[in-house]
């Protein structure tokens, strides 16, 4: 945008930034302008999600918030581009940017067990977080029987405001009274490794991920998101026949 300018640029108002963002987003994950498999959208809430997160609500924004702005967005441009997968399971709607998590629970309490949505992490810029959902009853554990993800000891009601933080690594977001429990978890050093272990190989290989649900693309007529459950096996498409015999599904997830 300052680029753009004739002037010193002191500051800029948000629908020029925002414009801006979308062309990065197209052209990091190389779709074309007219024609888009999957752009930033503006009816469904992209747009005010990000801007809510990063600058408050700001119209009007100075250096210093498109400096906070782009700490956070730009690593999220810079694993689209460079990082193995990211830009296809991006445009398939694998990944969300901005889900607001209330709404996301809301999506989870409408699918089975297992259901997961995946997004790019609020709190560590660049990395990536799942919300998915488990039976209360027991909680997941590792290979050698520690718990990793206990539930809650008491279950809230379905009535309970759902919190609209993501508070805690593998903490329990919201329980119904059916005893289903929603959780988060950040994905942390070691989960993924450069091109040899992916985001997609991490998904696959954890038991608590049974489906996904992935964004439909170019769903904004309703302006609202629209998620369909598919079986978490799709994953291998992006995998190439060498990794498919090297990856082990299934597994819990590390600690």
């Amino acid at each position: 945008v300052s680029t753009q300018s004739t002037g010193p640029l002191q500051s800029c108002p948000w629908p020029r930034i925002a414009n801006a963002l979308q062309r990065v987003i197209l052209g990091a994950t190389r779709q074309p302008l007219g024609t888009p498999v999957r752009a930033l959208c503006h009816r469904c809430g992209d747009f005010a999600t990000l801007q809510q997160l990063c600058t408050g609500g700001a119209l009007e924004l100075d250096m210093a918030q498109f400096s906070t702005l782009w700490t956070w967005f730009g690593k999220v441009v810079q694993s689209m581009r460079y990082k193995r997968h990211i830009s296809g399971m991006w445009q398939a709607g694998v990944i969300c940017l901005l889900v607001p998590t209330a709404r996301i629970c809301d999506e989870l309490r409408q699918h089975p067990s297992g259901s997961a949505v995946v997004f790019f992490s609020e709190r560590n810029a660049g990395s990536y977080a799942v919300l998915y959902s488990t039976d209360g009853g027991s909680g997941a554990t590792s290979s050698g029987g520690d718990s990793l993800l206990a539930p809650q000891q008491a279950v809230a009601s379905a009535s309970d405001t759902v919190p609209t933080d993501n508070s805690g690594v593998g903490s329990d977001v919201v329980a119904d009274s059916n005893g289903l429990v929603i959780k988060h978890y950040e994905l942390k050093f070691g989960d993924t490794f450069g091109a040899k272990r992916t985001l997609a190989h991490f998904l696959l290989a954890c038991e608590q991920f049974k489906y996904i649900l992935v964004l439909l693309p170019n769903s904004a007529e309703d302006n609202t998101h629209r998620f369909e459950r598919r079986t978490k096996r799709f994953l291998l498409e992006y995998l190439a026949p060498k990794d498919e015999l090297r990856v082990r599904m299934d597994q819990s997830l590390p600690h």
